[in-house]
């Protein structure tokens, strides 16, 4: 379900809403689009601020290509 409203958030333009419920599901197993979904939005909205936000985001990508390693 919080993959869902990320998404809708996303297309509505309600980008930090987008962040928050995107967050939420990645926290559980989650599909490699909600994971590299998040990652691509922390970084074009400039939430990678310290070494502990890249290290998030690296680890959100390696979540995608490991549940989806056609996605490189």
């Amino acid at each position: 379900a919080n993959t869902a409203l990320g998404m809708l958030r996303l297309r509505q333009g309600r980008t930090a809403e987008a962040i928050h419920f995107l967050g939420v599901a990645t926290q559980r197993p989650a599909g490699y689009y909600a994971l590299f979904t998040l990652a691509r939005l922390l970084v074009e909205e400039g939430r990678v601020e310290s070494e502990l936000d890249a290290a998030r985001v690296r680890d959100l990508l390696k979540r995608v290509l490991a549940a989806k390693p056609a996605f490189a």
